[in-house]
């Protein structure tokens, strides 16, 4: 099948396993492309990776004339080049307990989302394939952000470090204000301003839903008795921020975004020293390098790697595909366009308020935001 996913149309090949099957459910979100066409990516879920390797230096990371393969927890990735041109991507997952009833009972218990590895295909292949192929694009920057298209027409990106509020406000606006769903946890931008949808299914954690028993019942609706009480035996035992599921957006929102959207306000969530909400316009500039920052350590791993293919290539007298260099000021550097059409904020939320009092001032304040054209009218 070939999909339109962040403005590419990729060719993805999955099998007939259970787990391709589950993957080809979750890509169903995505429009289809019809007619025989010329991919500009293609995505092969294989049963192992398969690497001719010159080198393999550390033993994490192999290398080849054609690219080179990323060996991670769960998944082993081959990117793939021509013509100096990322063109195929080849993935496996490392599901050690497949097959073993018991094994995968309790690795299924002890995990943050109550799946297997395998149950969690779509998940590994948006964020160890999909998203780190978008690093490769000269014009694209990868954001840490959830986004939501409004009633109102405005395209606004909530960003920021982990567990700061960013899905809440989505749940938020999608819910409450009649707004679509765009991203969860990352957003595709060009250097023309452009968010595509990622509808990689979104995280919803226990604390998102605290006091939402409808959200909630979207949550666990369905699920089986043993699911349900691990969602709760790991809510009591060790907090909200320890236990989550991945929910279809169309299940939880209803509306989704199949079309990218003209970017028009970045919203950066700090907590800092602060007796209220503080909202604070920045610069284009000040923007692209604080998301860069939070990028440089959401993918710490996947960057090591291409430190790693930079080292062995330059051992072998060859040149590297991309360099870490040129990846982070890609990262930066198109944001920094894209931004310049856009209006950017920094909102400084009190260290100490709890979230559900942010959930409530902030969704009373986005309601009057979204109606405004400048946003600075009601900080």
């Amino acid at each position: 099948m070939i999909l339109e996913i962040f403005g590419k149309k990729i060719k993805v090949n999955v099998g007939n396993s259970v787990e391709s099957q589950i993957l080809r459910e979750e890509l169903g979100v995505y429009k289809e492309v019809a007619g025989a066409i010329q991919p500009d990516l293609t995505i092969n879920y294989l049963p192992s990776s398969n690497l001719n390797a010159e080198s393999r230096n550390p033993s994490l990371h192999l290398n080849s004339l054609e690219g080179f393969e990323v060996k991670m927890v769960d998944a082993n990735v081959v990117f793939n080049f021509k013509e100096g041109k990322l063109n195929k991507i080849d993935f496996s997952l490392n599901d050690r307990y497949r097959g073993k009833y018991l094994l995968s009972h309790l690795k299924r218990f002890y995990n943050i989302q109550y799946k297997t590895t395998s149950e969690a295909i779509g998940q590994a292949f948006h964020e160890y394939v999909l998203v780190p192929a978008m690093f490769f694009d000269p014009s694209y920057s990868v954001v840490h952000a959830s986004g939501i298209y409004s009633e109102e027409g405005t395209t606004v990106l909530f960003g920021g470090t982990g567990g700061v509020g960013k899905t809440s406000l989505e749940l938020e606006l999608c819910l409450n204000n009649k707004a679509s769903f765009l991203c969860d946890d990352i957003a595709i931008v060009n250097n023309e301003g452009y968010v595509f949808p990622n509808l990689a299914y979104p995280k919803v954690y226990a604390y998102n839903v605290e006091g939402n028993n409808s959200m909630k019942a979207k949550v666990l609706g369905g699920k089986g008795i043993l699911d349900r009480f691990q969602w709760y035996f790991w809510n009591k035992l060790i907090g909200p921020n320890r236990v989550r599921r991945r929910i279809h957006p169309k299940k939880i929102y209803g509306k989704v975004t199949s079309d990218r959207q003209k970017l028009n306000k970045f919203i950066i969530l700090f907590r800092s020293h602060v007796s209220k909400l503080e909202l604070k316009e920045i610069s284009p500039e000040k923007a692209a390098k604080l998301n860069a920052s939070v990028i440089a350590s959401e993918y710490a791993d996947f960057f090591n790697h291409i430190h790693w293919h930079e080292y062995n290539r330059r051992a072998l007298d060859q040149d590297s595909f991309l360099s870490f260099s040129q990846m982070k000021k890609r990262v930066e550097n198109n944001l920094n366009k894209a931004l310049h059409s856009s209006e950017c904020f920094l909102l400084h939320i009190p260290m100490d308020m709890p979230h559900e009092n942010f959930k409530v001032e902030m969704g009373g304040l986005l309601k009057k935001m979204l109606k405004k054209t400048n946003f600075m009218e009601v900080s």
